[in-house]
């Protein structure tokens, strides 16, 4: 997420209100061989699935169900 989230910084995660194009949320990614805990911004919602994408990246992540979002990112 950089330039937004610097590596290894720090951010809180909150209850989300409902969900918000634009707004950073993290989410488990359990799609890789080692789940990580990710944080980047939401970009669409669509049949249920909830689309992400980091800030520094050309490619959308894999669409996720709502169960896998964590909370919203507050810096």
């Amino acid at each position: 997420m950089h330039p937004t989230i610097l590596n290894y910084s720090t951010v809180n995660i909150v209850a989300p209100r409902g969900y918000e194009i634009g707004k950073i949320y993290a989410y488990h990614d359990d799609l890789e061989s080692f789940p990580r805990l990710v944080c980047h911004r939401l970009i669409k919602i669509q049949g249920g699935l909830y689309y992400f994408k980091g800030d520094n990246r050309n490619k959308v992540d894999v669409p996720i169900k709502k169960d896998f979002i964590l909370g919203e990112v507050k810096l």
